[in-house]
């Protein structure tokens, strides 16, 4: 692989009203060509949104695609490889999954404490983005509930959190998350998720994105052995606020256990990942084969083999190149050894007591949290929501 292959072969965002208005492409207005670069599997976006749509949760719908580039009219088509496609979260993903476009959609940057900014609106943007026009209603609605997570006691945001959020949902996206061993997300950076608020009187609704990083992905989260042990208890940094209080309540703690338990019986069930890992491998090997910019060994690998080999996953050393860039960094695990050993470590969790890696706090916080105390490196034993429980006797 070239560093000048990996310069053509790009992402993309089409939007079909750039140029002629009001156009749509099956119901869509814009959708995401995703490279894979960083996956070799080709797969993690594709398994992860299915994830969250078997769990009936708001999800992306993606396909793959063979992207080629044809730059003037006399020169032939090059072909970039294979693409992820993925639905954009707008006007109609909402009016798809919620009945509206209405509301209050936000794309919150590098901050997951939720942090209450005060009463001027024009604060919030920089931490919270908002993708949509807004109104003072929905404003004030964010403003409140923001000030309600930062500055409620113990019992008054016991008995009013679901007047803001629905607790099973979150509870459900938390737990898909914490399976998947996703830090790349709103667990540990502050960021790869929305936020919709469909009405100003209304509940929040977390969605998924940019789930790439599924499957013990993230290089900068831990190594990928700590990233597959990650703490079902606390699978989140100390600085998530909101989650670190819900957690608290009793009621929710039940409810997450149970949501872990519905993810590790329903799509993450290893007969069943397996099944539609077979199917996506021989949908796109004839495709990825072509593909310059992927390793096409690794890529086999990932259908094929049962673990790592020894030393692999582990970070690389890391070489400059004439442009600047950084040649070998962590591989990504395996899938089929994701799935078998993060079953594993979930399993010895739940039911032995073992303990499991809690993230270490980002230090690339936002702009709005830069004066907020980092939490601590988190490699201590997980003391999280659920009681330690002896080995099951069945």
């Amino acid at each position: 692989m070239l560093f000048t292959d990996l310069l053509k072969k790009k992402s993309f965002k089409i939007d079909f009203n750039r140029v002629v208005a009001n156009q749509k492409f099956l119901g869509l207005t814009k959708l995401n060509l995703n490279n894979n670069i960083l996956d070799p599997s080709q797969a993690r976006e594709t398994l992860a949104f299915q994830m969250f749509a078997d769990m009936g949760l708001p999800s992306c719908r993606t396909a793959f695609a063979r992207v080629h580039l044809q730059v003037g009219k006399n020169n032939e088509k090059e072909y970039l490889g294979l693409y992820t496609m993925v639905e954009q979260v707008d006007n109609a993903y909402l009016e798809g999954r919620f009945g509206t476009g209405k509301g209050l959609l936000l794309k919150p940057e590098r901050s997951n404490s939720f942090p209450y900014l005060g009463k001027n609106w024009e604060d919030y943007k920089n931490t919270y983005v908002p993708k949509t026009e807004t109104s003072p209603e929905f404003e004030k609605r964010l403003m409140d509930f923001t000030r309600f997570v930062n500055e409620s006691g113990d019992k008054e945001f016991a008995e009013k959190i679901a007047g803001y959020v629905d607790i099973n949902e979150l509870m459900k996206f938390t737990a898909l998350h914490a399976v998947l061993s996703h830090l790349d997300s709103f667990l540990l950076r502050g960021h790869n998720f929305y936020i919709y608020l469909p009405r100003s009187d209304g509940k929040f609704h977390w969605l998924p994105w940019d789930v790439n990083s599924t499957f013990a992905g993230h290089r900068s989260a831990g190594s990928a052995t700590e990233q597959m042990n990650l703490s079902i208890t606390q699978p989140y940094t100390d600085s998530v606020k909101l989650l670190a209080r819900v957690m608290r309540i009793k009621a929710a703690r039940v409810e997450y256990e149970k949501q872990v338990g519905s993810v590790l019986a329903g799509p993450f069930k290893p007969e069943l990942l397996r099944s539609r890992l077979s199917r996506i491998e021989a949908t796109i090997r004839a495709a990825v084969a072509k593909d310059r910019n992927t390793d096409f060994a690794r890529f086999k690998a990932n259908y094929t083999e049962p673990e790592e080999k020894s030393g692999s996953g582990r970070e690389d050393p890391r070489e400059s190149t004439r442009d600047g860039a950084r040649s070998g960094m962590q591989q990504k695990p395996l899938l089929n050894a994701f799935i078998a050993k993060r079953t594993a470590s979930i399993l010895a969790q739940l039911s032995a007591g073992a303990e499991g890696y809690i993230p270490r706090s980002s230090t690339r916080r936002s702009r709005r949290s830069r004066g907020e105390r980092p939490g601590e490196n988190s490699r201590r034993p997980a003391r999280g929501p659920f009681p330690r429980r002896g080995p099951s006797g069945n």
